[in-house]
């Protein structure tokens, strides 16, 4: 794991934080546009979240959508 990063969610309404990075894995819950998240690793694309979820484990999110016709889901934030 590396340095924990912020990301925004620039996707409306919301993404999905799923149990492992893949866009077929268990959804855990949501994050809708605006917020942010902290990410500490990146496996193909997705984005681990620093943060526990609820029920422990670690959450994924997709950072881009392009596979599936969307654009570009979270960006990096400075704050």
């Amino acid at each position: 794991a590396g340095e924990p990063r912020l990301y925004r969610v620039v996707h409306a309404p919301f993404v999905y934080l799923r149990a492992a990075p893949s866009t077929e894995a268990p959804m855990l819950g949501i994050a809708r546009k605006g917020a942010t998240v902290e990410a500490d690793a990146m496996r193909d694309g997705w984005l681990r979240l620093a943060e526990p979820c609820k029920g422990g484990g670690c959450g994924w999110v997709l950072e881009h959508g392009g596979r599936m016709g969307l654009g570009k889901l979270l960006e990096p934030t400075q704050e």
